[in-house]
């Protein structure tokens, strides 16, 4: 019997191609953006969540001076003995440590980049790292010795007895230990001991606690906000670490700085992935019960002939389900195509199909859920107001296609606006080098060689580079001329060689005079520190032990969500600053000719091969750095557009089966309408007409509701966009004319028949 059912449900489906071949396929291409984008989610959420106590694990370090309290550390390096102090002041920690990334070099072998943690006993304890081979632990006390980890023995050797095997001239493997593998914020190839000096204040390392349980985790942050670590160096000098924080070790991962698509962009991609499943579901139940309307006969036949209510509804389940399952199917096929990009793009790993399989269940069971009342009330479903389910199907799918490409639009049009607006600094045709273990000699000679490249304008030689922005150097200043009582301290974001940078950025200056070569007591501010500082003529007033002689115009070299920050412009260090420009240097920054970016690589890695071989060094093209802070928006606009055009298609498709089940169910009507007069063009302006106010009344729902999400989506950005008029009027033409097509050509092939011939057949 059941197999007659799945007979029965697959000729139904051969029967109604077209409209099968929409609700699969929408369904398919919904529930693949779904499955993907929950699995991104969910691994970027469980980063570290295989460790002891993880939900207590944390990084702590200096909270950024500027930026508001949801950006990350301006350092999560601290000094080495401030994690031992930590646990000796406050009572709900039970364990910290410390952790400090490097590479290892190898020389037996060609290796990709191989990552070593130098690390101490604490970390091996907090972090319960196993020795698998080799008993010795002489990796944390001695700089000649190393431990791997099985997954590089085998990755790097071929198989896991390595004890022994030297990696350079200088290191030596004497243990085998567990790895954290790569789904972590501390990976490691390679553990070595801990770099450490004898002054505890010079070197700083990444440091971790883990608290108590029970620990008030907010009454802690306002604890350790406000304390104070001393720690005193080789002079007698006191160090002190403040203005602390703590980021969770599971969270650290997916900040807006580490991953490529923000988390809520991700979310996003998934809520819009449940839409286009839901788009079909509806679009699919539609068809589904009109289905049931042209099987009406059969239905009641079959009930005539002794089925009961039990073996039709297992019967109209089965058809109702096969093309879920076939949608399921081709939405595997959808994963198995688009995983391996996928992986590549976003970095995960791990079996997704068995999360799909599940997510797939869940989707059945919620849409079976949906259907039952049509399927177990397909009577009232016949004679009762099927037209108006029809209306709501409609509507809803408008809807969710004018939100689509509403949305997308606005994203296309501020995306563009950030591109090609003013952001007050040139960035095109700027690159910026920075390499490690140079001295100054060897740095000159290869400045003085990329100077002789045809294409290279200008260079600098240790500047402080705006794009990419090194955050190293901060300021807080407690005092300014008419600062009131009430006025909070005003972090600074300093900036040395002001006239370079001026020159070399193309910084425009609003009001006042520039610095001068030898000034060190004299500072330019920006608008923004202008606001902040709360005074109306800044010119002349003291802050600190500076004084101000001029404002340069705001810009923007960092994410377009980000507020511009207050910025000091400085152009050598006074003699009471304990900082210098050293903080904040890059080594090199190059101005070439636009265009010319692949030469300059090119020449630059053929210099670097040729004087200093085998050292470490980063050329960034500033605009394709920029381009890295809107990512998260050409991603989403990449997402938007596939589901729009998915939705787009549902929609018309959708539409073309709903007008060809209606010329079905009234080809009476229309050719009655016909023996009465009515001419070709009246038939198509009648269901042109109904399609239009059905339209009409989506648009209403769907533009206010868009204006209002898109609007405080663009809250988000410092430069906004407008959302102009001609939005509305274009997206509304351009559906109404789809709608055309669609309706035209089957409403002009059910018009053209005889209506002799049609009313006989009734």
């Amino acid at each position: 019997m059941i197999q007659h059912y799945f007979k029965i449900a697959f000729r139904n489906i051969l029967k109604y191609k077209a409209q099968s071949i929409i609700s699969i396929l929408g369904l398919a291409v919904g529930f693949t953006c779904f499955a993907l984008a929950t699995l991104w989610i969910h691994y970027e959420m469980t980063y570290d969540d295989f460790h002891e106590g993880a939900d207590r694990i944390y990084f702590v370090g200096r909270k950024n001076l500027v930026e508001n309290e949801n950006t990350i550390f301006a350092s999560s390096r601290l000094p080495y003995a401030v994690h031992k102090q930590l646990k000796l002041d406050f009572p709900e920690i039970e364990s910290s440590c410390v952790w400090d990334y490097g590479r290892m070099q190898i020389d037996s072998i060609q290796a990709p980049d191989v990552s070593l943690a130098h690390i101490d006993s604490s970390f091996i304890k907090m972090f319960n790292v196993k020795i698998q081979e080799g008993s010795s632990v002489d990796f944390l006390y001695f700089p000649d010795k190393v431990a791997i980890t099985e997954e590089a023995a085998i990755k790097l050797y071929g198989h896991t007895s390595v004890i022994g095997k030297k990696v350079n001239e200088r290191q030596t493997i004497c243990a085998v230990v567990s790895g954290f593998g790569k789904h972590t914020n501390l990976p490691y190839d390679f553990l070595g001991n801990l770099i450490q000096t004898t002054d505890p204040t010079t070197k700083n390392y990444t440091t971790l606690i883990r608290l108590r349980k029970g620990t008030n985790v907010d009454a802690f942050q306002r604890k350790l906000a406000e304390a104070k670590i001393e720690i005193k160096n080789n002079q007698g000098r006191t160090d002190i670490s403040k203005n602390l924080g703590m980021v969770p070790i599971m969270e650290y991962h997916y900040r807006p700085q580490n991953i490529a698509i923000q988390i809520h962009y991700l979310k996003l991609f998934a809520a819009i992935g449940g839409l286009v499943i839901f788009c079909s579901l509806i679009n699919y139940l539609f068809l589904f019960a009109s289905r049931l309307h042209i099987r009406a006969r059969e239905i009641n036949l079959r009930k005539f002939c002794g089925s009961s209510m039990s073996h039709l509804y297992l019967m109209l389940t089965i058809d109702f389900l096969l093309i879920l399952l076939f949608s399921g199917l081709l939405g595997m096929f959808f994963i198995e195509l688009s995983f391996e990009a996928f992986k590549e793009y976003s970095e995960v790993e791990g079996n997704i199909y068995t999360e799909a399989s599940l997510y797939f269940v869940i989707i059945s069971i919620l849409a079976l859920c949906m259907a039952s009342p049509i399927i177990l009330k397909h009577k009232n479903t016949i004679k009762g107001n099927r037209h108006l389910f029809r209306k709501f199907a409609l509507i809803l799918q408008f809807s969710i296609g004018l939100l689509f490409i509403f949305s997308i639009t606005v994203l296309i049009k501020q995306t563009h606006f950030l591109r090609n607006t003013d952001v007050g600094i040139e960035r095109k045709g700027i690159a910026t080098m920075t390499c490690w273990n140079t001295s100054e000699g060897e740095l000159a000679q290869v400045n003085h060689e990329i100077k002789k490249m045809p294409f290279v304008n200008e260079t600098l030689l240790n500047a402080c580079s705006l794009i990419p922005f090194r955050e190293n150097v901060a300021g807080v200043f407690s005092y300014w001329d008419d600062k009131k009582e009430e006025d909070a301290p005003v972090a600074f974001n300093i900036m040395y060689h002001t006239l370079e940078l001026v020159r070399f950025y193309g910084i425009k200056l609003k009001e006042g005079e520039m610095l001068n070569e030898d000034d060190t007591d004299r500072i330019l501010i920006n608008e923004t520190a202008v606001k902040k500082l709360g005074v109306q003529h800044p010119l002349g007033m003291k802050i600190g032990m500076y004084t101000v002689i001029g404002v340069v115009k705001d810009f923007h070299n960092t994410a377009p969500t980000v507020p511009i920050h207050s910025m000091m412009f400085l152009q050598n260090v006074h003699s009471g600053d304990t900082k210098g420009p050293w903080c904040c240097e890059t080594d090199i920054i190059v101005k070439y000719e636009v265009g010319q970016w692949k030469e300059l690589k090119q020449n630059v890695d053929s210099i670097m091969e040729l004087q200093l071989p085998g050292r470490h060094y980063i050329l960034l093209d500033a605009e394709e750095e920029y381009e890295k802070e809107i990512q998260s928006e050409n991603s989403l606009i990449k997402v938007l557009g596939v589901m729009s055009t998915v939705c787009i298609l549902i929609s018309a498709f959708g539409i073309f089966s709903f007008v060809t089940l209606s010329c079905e169910q009234r080809r009476k009507e229309i050719a009655v309408r016909k023996v009465n007069g009515a001419t070709m063009k009246n038939i198509l302006y009648m269901f042109a007409k109904e399609y239009s106010i059905l339209l009409v009344v989506a648009s209403i729902f769907a533009f206010p509701l868009g204006y209002v999400l898109m609007k405080r989506w663009l809250e988000d950005y410092v430069e906004q966009t407008n959302i102009s008029a001609w939005i509305y009027c274009v997206i509304f033409i351009g559906t109404a004319f789809i709608i055309i097509l669609c309706i035209g050509w089957r409403v002009w092939q059910a018009a053209r028949q005889n209506p002799a011939e049609v009313i006989k057949s009734e």
